[in-house]
């Protein structure tokens, strides 16, 4: 076997350890990749991925079997020992529910696949502060190589997004009529996804999807929020309005 075949084989070694490593250890963090990521956290898994292969390969050059199925177990203990040791635990990125229809499609409804918030509105904001500030690549790259190597759960926040308008003061004011409707429920303007024109109005709903779910058949159930109504959480979301309800 020549030294080109040991390395093509070592290469499908560290492709079968990735595969192994998605459908286990990795499972959420993948979820999360197709859910609510952004390109600097692919960009990231890809390049560990990447890594994993290269190593199977690497070490398929200095296997000395000749049997391609010996050859493969080989190539692959290397990569999978170094992903063991580096993080025996994988935590998800963020975690999301489901996208809605509006989500998934251009948002025609929505404002973006995900919120999250962190502290009370402000009444006026900045043209600045209307943009989602989701920090740089590199800050973006960085954040997401310490949250894979953490092994930390971090609480995904989850809210029910009502509505959403392209005109902040739009959003303003039919965040205000539905807090006129439901006196007793804080609802929220929240800034806008980077390249998506959407605000969206939403009821913080806390850390459980269940709660969240049962919170956003309620509203509906009452009949002052629209059947359209779906759960969402996004990492990099603050409120910049609360709604007054007089």
């Amino acid at each position: 076997m020549t030294n080109r075949d040991r390395f093509l084989w070592g290469l499908l070694g560290g492709i079968a350890v990735i595969c192994v490593k998605m459908i286990g250890p990795d499972i959420e963090v993948v979820k999360s990749l197709f859910l609510v990521s952004n390109g600097a956290e692919i960009a990231f898994y890809g390049l560990i991925s990447a890594i994993t292969i290269f190593l199977g390969g690497i070490s398929g050059l200095f296997s000395k079997e000749t049997e391609p199925i010996r050859m493969l177990a080989f190539a692959a203990a290397f990569p999978a020992l170094v992903s063991t040791y580096t993080a025996p635990e994988r935590t998800p990125l963020s975690t999301a529910a489901p996208a809605s229809p509006a989500e998934r499609s251009a948002p025609a409804n929505a404002a973006s696949l995900d919120l999250g918030f962190v502290s009370a509105a402000r009444a006026q904001v900045g043209d600045a502060e209307l943009v989602c500030d989701e920090g740089s690549f590199t800050q973006q790259f960085t954040k997401a190589a310490r949250d894979y190597f953490s092994n930390q759960t971090r609480e995904t926040t989850y809210s029910v997004v009502v509505g959403s308008e392209q005109d902040f003061e739009r959003a303003k004011a039919k965040a205000d009529a539905y807090a006129r409707d439901a006196p007793d429920v804080e609802i929220y303007v929240g800034c806008r996804k980077p390249g998506n024109p959407y605000f969206p109005v939403f009821i913080e709903a806390g850390a459980d999807v269940e709660k969240a779910a049962l919170l956003m058949g309620e509203v509906i159930g009452e009949g002052w929020a629209p059947a359209d109504t779906y759960i969402s959480s996004y990492a990099y979301r603050t409120p910049i309005y609360t709604a007054k309800p007089e």
